[in-house]
């Protein structure tokens, strides 16, 4: 196990045969980085190798803006919800501590995906939601995970 940052892969080696994205971990930071970041998980995947991103869809996401709050056995945790300018920002506190969990991703549409793959040397092979399901027509799942194959020659 390597514990890194996402914007720099170099201590986890490589290269693979496969580097996995999962749970909305993609997209915490400016446009500029988040390509840097899809570029270094095709830089640590060998040719042929594939790439799996698990993201929510632009097109089919409705956040749920505003506050409300939950019942843990801790205490009551609230969540503060915003969308703007592509962007999901929440934040969550907790009753029983003065800490606050502050998370925020861009999100994308199908087509500025595809882009980003595209200029990250990889090529989309597959397109699901659910995990297990190409993705419907109409509404949807807000969830897509994109399976991508690296084509190119890739800088790390």
């Amino acid at each position: 196990v390597v514990q890194a940052d996402l914007r720099d892969l170099s201590p986890c080696g490589g290269p693979f045969d496969a580097v996995v994205n999962l749970w909305q971990s993609f997209g915490m930071f400016d446009d500029a980085t988040n390509a840097a970041v899809l570029a270094g998980m095709a830089g640590r995947t060998r040719p042929g190798g594939r790439v799996v991103v698990d993201v929510y869809d632009l097109d089919r996401f409705t956040p749920a803006t505003g506050v409300r709050t939950r019942s843990r056995p801790e205490g009551e945790v609230t969540e503060t919800t915003e969308f703007a300018d592509c962007r999901l920002r929440v934040r969550l506190a907790y009753s029983w501590s003065a800490a606050t969990d502050d998370l925020d991703w861009r999100l994308y549409r199908r087509s500025e995906f595809r882009e980003l793959a595209c200029a990250a040397g990889l090529s989309l092979v597959a397109v699901g939601e659910d995990f297990d399901a190409p993705p419907r027509a109409g509404a949807g799942v807000p969830r897509v995970q994109y399976v991508m194959e690296r084509t190119s020659r890739v800088a790390v």
